[in-house]
Parts: C-alpha cells; sequence; structure tokens
C-alpha cells in the first residue's frame, strides 16, 4: 500500500501499539543471529508458534478460528465476538486451478519491460535517475514531498502541500492533477468539520499497466489523529480527467490485482471485490474489527496471486491485547463467489505477517508480544509454506529479528533486521543458504526495496547525507544520488539492464 509518508507514520503510530518492545530492544543489546533454519518454533511458555496442521483427504481438522464469519460443514455461518473453536472438514483445494482468467488478462510472456527509472525527492523537488542518463531534476517550484512512477516510467506524479501533481519524466508538461476544489463537496461530521483544514490524496496506486491513477482522500487537520474518508478516486493523468468511483463510506484503501480487472476494497472488518469501475461489488471476507486502543481504524492488508485468481489476508485476533499468544489466520479469497477459505493460524505477532510474491510462503514474527516487561526476549522470524491444502509447518529463520520487510520477485529472499541494531533493514535472508549484510555494516540503513529478483534499492547514511543505492546483494553497487538531510522518498519502474530480458 502506498500513502503519503505523513500519513504513514500516523498508522505506524498503531502499529507500534504492537510492536513497541522490538523497537525498545532495538536500541540495547545485540543478540546472537541464527540463520540456520531449524525443524519446528521452540516453545515458549507452553505455547508453540506453528501453524494450523496441513487438512489430510481423511480426517477433520479441529482449528482456531479468530472472530472472522466462516462457513460451517453444514453450509451455515457463525460470526462471534470471542475466540471460538470450530471443526472443519476438508475441503478441495481453491487455488485458482479451474479458474479461467478473463479476457485482457496478462500472461508472463505478455508483461513489457521498461528500462529502470528511480524517481526520488531532493531539495524539496521530484529528481529522475536512469542507468544511461544519470540524475536530472523535474521540478524546480519546490515543495514536492513524496514520488510515484507509472508502470512504464513515463509519469511522476508528486504531493505539492495538500494536492497531486504530475510530470512527464522528461521534464516536460508538469501541471497539477487535484485542487481543493475538487473535493469541495465531501461531507464532514460536525464533530470533526471546525478542525478540518483540507482534503488530501491518502493512498494512491496506478492501475496496472495504464496511466490511470487511483486515490482515496484524508481530511487534514491541526490536532492529532487520522481520519479517512473511504472514497475512492480516479484521475487520467495524460488528460487530466477526475472522476469519482466510490462516495464517501462505500471505498477505503484499495488493492488492485496484477491484471488490473479486480479491485479488492478494505474497509474495518471487511473487504469487498469490484471492478474497477466501482460496478459488479461482492463480499470477499469480513472479520471482526481489530481493536487498536486508538482513533485509528484496522485496515487488513492482502497480496494477490501473480494470476490475478485469488488474494491472501492475514487477520489479528479481534483484541491483540486480551491476551498471549492469540493465533493470526490466514484466509484465502477466489474471485468466484465461493466463500473465503481458512488456511489456518499462525501465533504471528499482529501485524508482521509477510507473504512472498507467488504466495507459496509466509514470514512472521514471534515471540511474548507487547503485555511483557522489557526484559523479554525479542521476536524471532519464522516461516511457514502455504500449500494447495492449508498452512504447512512452520521453521525458524533467526531466534531474534527486530523487523520484516519484503520478499524478492523471486521468492527465495527477503529483507529484515537482527535483533539489537539500532539501524534498520540491514539483512538480507533467503531460503537456500545464509542471509547476506545489505552496505556497509558501519553506516545506517533506511527505505530497502527490491527492484526484480536480484536488485536492491536503499539509503544508506553518508555523513550529513543519505546515499541513494542500487545493489545486487554479493556484487556490484551503484550510486544514484546523495541528499542531505532525512532518508527521501524514492520510487521506481522497469528492470535492470543487467537482467532485462
Amino acid at each position: 500500500m502506498m500513502v503519503r509518508n505523513k500519513a504513514t507514520r500516523k498508522i505506524m503510530l498503531w502499529i507500534s501499539l504492537f510492536c513497541l518492545l522490538p523497537a525498545l530492544l532495538a536500541l540495547v543489546g545485540c543478540g546472537t543471529l541464527q540463520v540456520d533454519i531449524e525443524p519446528e518454533l521452540e516453545t515458549v511458555n507452553g505455547e508453540t508458534a506453528t501453524s494450523a496442521p496441513t487438512p489430510t483427504p481423511d480426517d477433520p481438522v479441529v482449528t482456531a478460528v479468530v472472530n472472522p464469519t466462516i462457513e460451517l460443514a453444514d453450509g451455515q455461518t457463525e460470526d462471534s465476538e470471542a475466540q471460538i473453536v470450530e471443526t472443519i472438514e476438508p475441503v478441495e483445494p481453491e487455488f485458482s486451478a479451474d479458474v479461467t482468467a478473463e479476457p485482457g488478462a496478462k500472461t508472463d510472456d505478455s508483461v513489457p519491460i521498461y528500462p529502470l527509472k528511480v524517481a526520488y525527492v531532493k531539495n524539496e523537488n521530484a529528481w529522475i535517475w536512469t542507468e544511461d542518463g544519470g540524475s536530472a531534476p523535474l521540478t524546480g517550484q519546490g515543495g514536492v514531498e513524496d514520488v510515484r512512477l507509472s508502470d512504464d516510467g513515463q509519469w511522476v506524479v508528486f504531493w505539492r502541500g495538500s494536492n497531486l501533481w504530475v510530470v512527464d519524466s522528461d521534464g516536460t508538461d508538469e501541471r497539477n492533477l487535484t485542487t481543493q476544489r475538487d473535493f469541495a463537496g465531501i461531507e464532514i461530521s460536525d464533530e470533526w468539520a471546525p478542525y478540518v483544514n483540507s482534503i488530501n490524496p491518502y493512498q494512491i496506486a496506478w492501475q496496472p499497466d495504464t496511466h490511470q491513477l487511483y486515490f482515496n482522500t484524508s481530511p487534514q487537520s491541526d490536532g492529532p489523529g487520522l481520519l479517512l474518508n473511504d472514497d475512492l478516486w480516479v484521475v487520467d493523468v495524460a488528460s487530466g480527467q477526475l472522476s469519482p468511483v466510490l462516495p464517501p463510506g462505500e471505498g477505503g484503501n484499495f488493492y488492485f490485482s496484477p491484471d488490473g480487472l479486480q479491485l479488492a476494497v478494505v474497509t474495518p472488518g471487511r473487504i469487498d471485490l469490484m471492478d474497477p469501475d466501482g460496478g459488479n461489488r461482492r463480499e470477499g471476507l469480513s472479520h471482526t474489527p481489530v481493536v487498536t486502543y486508538s482513533e485509528f481504524q484496522y485496515y487488513a492488508t492482502l497480496s494477490w496471486a501473480p494470476d490475478s485468481s485469488y488474494f491472501l489476508a492475514a487477520i489479528p485476533p479481534a483484541d491483540p491485547m486480551a491476551g498471549d499468544y492469540q493465533p493470526t489466520s490466514i484466509w484465502s479469497k477466489n474471485i468466484d463467489e465461493r466463500p473465503a477459505r481458512l488456511l489456518g493460524n499462525l501465533t504471528a505477532l499482529p501485524g508482521t505477517t509477510s507473504f512472498s510474491p507467488d504466495l507459496s510462503h509466509v514470514a512472521y514474527q514471534f515471540g511474548e508480544g507487547i503485555t511483557h516487561g522489557p526484559d523479554s526476549p525479542p521476536p524471532g522470524l519464522a516461516i511457514a509454506e502455504i500449500g494447495p491444502d492449508g498452512l504447512g509447518e512452520s521453521l525458524v529463520y533467526s531466534q531474534e529479528a527486530d523487523s520484516l520487510a519484503e520478499w524478492s520477485a523471486d521468492n527465495i529472499s527477503f529483507i529484515y533486521t537482527p535483533a539489537g541494531l539500532a539501524t534498520s533493514l540491514r539483512n538480507i535472508g533467503t531460503l537456500a543458504g545464509d542471509p547476506l549484510a545489505l552496505g556497509d555494516l558501519q553506516s545506517a540503513i533506511a527505505t530497502a526495496n527490491w527492484v526484480g529478483e536480484n536488485h536492491v534499492l536503499f539509503q544508506q547514511k553518508n555523513g550529513i547525507a543519505w546515499d541513494i543505492l542500487l545493489a545486487q546483494p554479493g556484487g556490484q553497487t551503484r550510486l544514484v544520488d546523495s541528499v542531505e538531510g532525512s532518508p527521501t522518498a524514492t520510487d521506481f519502474s522497469g528492470t535492470p539492464q543487467d537482467f532485462a530480458g
């Protein structure tokens, strides 16, 4: 999910509620990193951080289900505010073998390859870097806060103040895409209206392989708190045509399928599927809203399968602070009318799950949670395989890991932070061997993202500046640019030349 930086920091305040212990421990002594994959998670206080058993053709599975609405064996449904246990009969695998892709769906052979471009903010202006041309500024008026590149690298969208702007990647045709007049008709509750000073685009995403930019909005005020309108808009970046898709209260956070033909729209307690124009809406998954102990409401995150036929979602317990070792449930939802299917449960710390791009594995943090004192050990990092019949056994990758980031496109490697380090995102773990250090071990690391299968775009502290680097782990590192001050906003599109094609 891509949101502007200020809003992201507000969301991270809630995430820190669940991950307070790891954050504190990152500031103290360093533990020993264990890199060998072991056969199972260790037992902690009598609870084992393992997934639900894999169903077999002959035996029913008794699974702890945490609050989501499920389909029982007799076809009825049940929704509970408390933890329930149901006997779920084995079901046939749902993983899209019987789903025919709709006309227009992309295949691996039809995905175009574009040259790599990196957009970033420097001196409050948008800049672009290409492998052949190096770095160049795109704007000169200042005020740029964040950047987003279209899939083909032609357009760079950026925030300036409360509005979205766009510029061609050759530096021409700079113009605004939204103004406050566009949102003048949005109604704000009487409680918040006196404090709201603007309506800002919040989450933005390109419809894959198009120049259609979708976004929702957030009222901004001078006080604390995060308000969301749960709406949906689309703007044709080439023409500037802005259109509402869903009114306030009917949209939410959203995720495009890779083929661009489906939208998953998320609201607290629910995920719906629909066409990009808002039509053909149907329920994907419902669950009891998650308590956050703040004004911020929990919006589930999800990951689409590469063929766009289904998505996976990790749903935390409804009240993560109600007790220790409450499981996070992993759900699969096909784009057809079949109900969502429970794949199993993980004793994951809330909000720490990360699916591989092909949805064959899930990595997550496990540990004693947020109800223990500062002397509790840091969380560990575990990985479970996902098969047609559900979750496989969880294996420990590291006994101590402070954070977990994204997987590489080849589904083998992932970025994580060993415990006890004050810098973030510094190790690359792999299913095939020992981890590799990312960057200079003596320097702080920030904002690391995979570029394709075997490159990482990250920022590394260098005196008073941050170097933006493109690296092959264990291989060549190229300098994109250096930016003074804090780590800057970056985005990229395309494929590095050394493995294009």
